[in-house]
This record gives structure tokens, C-alpha cells and sequence, in this order.
């Protein structure tokens, strides 16, 4: 391999050592609900998409996939988590 080559690949693994942390602090906001730095440019948008304000809050919807995944990983054959 040439030495263009391996600078590459050294320069793309610093790109994503030092895009990690940032990235994963922001995917956490988000899924917490928290303000971000994007919020501001998207608030527009989502509120003009159809269907906004229907449907489960976020949180909620987010509770159920976390008790699904629960009871996938401890066996619950259809049983609700609430029943063990």
C-alpha cells in the first residue's frame, strides 16, 4: 500500500475518534428529548410535517420499545412486563 494510502486511512479514523463524542452527547439530547443546537432549524419543519401533535409523545413511544426489547431478552412469550 502507498503512503497516500495509509494517510488516508489514518486521517478517516481521526475523523470518527474525534466526531465520537460530540455525536454521541448530541444522539443522546435527542433521545431524551432535550434541546439541541438544531432545534432552532428544525422546530419549523417538524411543525409543518402532517400529523404533528398526533400519535404518542416521544418518551412514551420510546418506554414501549425499551419493555418490548425487556421482555424479548428476558423470554415473556407475550406476557406484559408488568407481569413477572
Amino acid at each position: 500500500m502507498t503512503a497516500n494510502g495509509w494517510l488516508q486511512i489514518l486521517l478517516f479514523l481521526a475523523l470518527v475518534f474525534f466526531v465520537t463524542k460530540p455525536m454521541g452527547i448530541f444522539m443522546t439530547r435527542v433521545f431524551q428529548c432535550e434541546k439541541t443546537f438544531m432545534d432552532p432549524m428544525l422546530r419549523p419543519v417538524e411543525l409543518a410535517l402532517p400529523g404533528h401533535g398526533r400519535g404518542p409523545e416521544p418518551r412514551d413511544a420510546m418506554d414501549r420499545v425499551c419493555h418490548c426489547n425487556a421482555a424479548v431478552q428476558l423470554g415473556l412469550d407475550g406476557r406484559a412486563l408488568s407481569d413477572i
